[in-house]
């Protein structure tokens, strides 16, 4: 049975590797070029404390927009473990659909131990590559995370332990929906969009709020958050800010231009901050420190691994019972 199921997998097994060694290979490559421009923009100092203020703060901020050229990337490493896990299901669903799986049932082969065997080599060799992949992403994003910290989202879903948690996501979705439904391309479709869109949903609302984040009123002087930290509120460059008087009561954007106008030009800030001062104005800022990072890796695998085992105790179950 095991060696039946090797057959059935080996060509996933072989695009898995050779996308792997093609992966490790480009990120080798890329890491070199983050550690020159770290070197090259005097980064080391500031970690250990030598330079000023304002030059870090231009070494970062010149570092952030020069490491924004690996978002592709980042892109394609943080959907690689979903993808992993469709491509390892996806045969399971053609055997249920054409119901080759009746043969084996037919013989000297138990219900139990195909399932076991069928569902359990794909997982253990998915999660074999993609803990490889978490590994090698997670040495390449080393050096950036001492400047930018690993919170932040892109960087922080490519490392530790979710992509073998997202891989047996879109594994379990894929797998389920095909025993269920029994039609493969349906299946594959199904893991590839619920995977993504589990994904970008804890991602986007539930991660920030793992655990409560920092909060400050910040009325003026230098930012309450360091480069490291992953600010979920508000700072530099935000898309939309909370204000709060010394009441303790929020305020819209357009409340705070009502009071204190729109900044244009550089004379125009200054009359603005001085209004801000003067009505005990400050901007709410909320961040994540980068020492929550396990916190929330943990907290975030678990969520998904638990989503993962769910569906395949569905999938056992109605493969033992309901199947014929």
């Amino acid at each position: 049975m095991i060696w039946l199921t090797w057959r059935q997998q080996r060509f996933e097994a072989g695009l898995a590797t050779v996308v792997l060694a093609i992966g490790v290979t480009v990120l080798v490559m890329t890491r070199q070029a983050i550690l020159a421009d770290i070197y090259a923009l005097g980064i080391p100092s500031c970690l250990s404390g030598i330079a000023d203020n304002t030059t870090c703060s231009n070494a970062y901020q010149a570092f952030k927009d020069n490491f924004s050229a690996q978002q592709t990337l980042l892109g394609a490493l943080t959907y690689l473990p979903l993808l992993i896990g469709v491509v390892l299901a996806a045969s399971i669903g053609v055997e249920m659909e054409q119901g080759t799986y009746r043969l084996a049932w037919a013989q000297s082969v138990t219900r139990g131990h195909w399932t076991v065997i069928r569902i359990g080599l794909p997982i253990v060799f998915g999660m074999a590559i993609t803990g490889l992949i978490a590994g090698v992403t997670s040495w390449w994003m080393q050096p950036a995370n001492q400047v930018q910290g690993p919170l932040r989202p892109g960087s922080f879903d490519v490392q530790g332990l979710l992509p073998p948690a997202y891989m047996l996501l879109a594994f379990a979705i894929t797998v389920a929906a095909g025993v269920l439904w029994r039609r493969t391309v349906p299946a594959v479709g199904l893991g590839i969009v619920a995977g993504a869109g589990i994904h970008l949903a804890i991602q986007t609302w539930i991660r920030p709020n793992f655990i409560a984040p920092l909060s400050r009123l910040w009325m003026s002087g230098p930012a309450p958050y360091g480069p490291q930290d992953w600010v979920v509120q508000g700072g530099a460059g935000a898309s939309t800010y909370v204000y709060s008087d010394g009441a303790g009561r929020q305020l819209s954007s357009e409340q705070v231009q009502a009071i204190c106008g729109q900044v244009v030009d550089a004379q125009s800030k200054s009359a603005w901050s001085s209004c801000m001062q003067a009505h005990q104005i400050g901007e709410v800022v909320k961040w994540q420190p980068p020492t929550r990072f396990w916190e929330f890796q943990s907290m975030e695998a678990a969520l998904t691994l638990g989503l993962a085992l769910a569906l395949l105790c569905l999938t056992v179950w109605w493969l033992r019972r309901r199947t014929v």
